[in-house]
């Protein structure tokens, strides 16, 4: 198996033990989709997070992964997210504001570097 398989896999673990310590309920979040950079080429995005929710203030944190592929080259991108909801969960529309940081793996035909960030 490769290594980039490893991370995906060692983040599904991690969250469904966490599960069992979570007194709230836990949002799975999928998203498939196309992207579109300062290039012209369209890019095909598809990656998964899981918000864990802790206190009774709406903090959570959230795990994401996320593929991005266009022709030669991937990007694999892993974070971690510190979300606070705004408004109550109950509502049909809950804004909410997230920070986070993470590593994107990048990967071509010609080359792989790997990018720690903030976001």
């Amino acid at each position: 198996m490769k290594k980039t398989c490893c991370i995906p896999a060692l983040l599904l673990v991690f969250t469904s033990l966490s599960l069992e310590a979570q007194p709230r309920s836990a949002e799975t979040r999928f998203h498939v989709g196309t992207s579109t950079f300062f290039e012209a080429s369209q890019h095909v995005t598809t990656g998964a997070s899981y918000r864990y929710y802790f206190g009774k203030r709406g903090w959570a944190v959230e795990p994401e992964y996320s593929f991005i592929t266009e022709g030669s080259h991937q990007d694999h991108m892993m974070l971690m997210n510190l979300v606070k909801d705004l408004t109550r969960p109950s509502r049909k529309v809950v804004l909410y504001m997230i920070m986070g940081g993470g590593i994107n793996f990048y990967r071509s035909a010609y080359r792989r570097t790997a990018v720690l960030g903030l976001c």
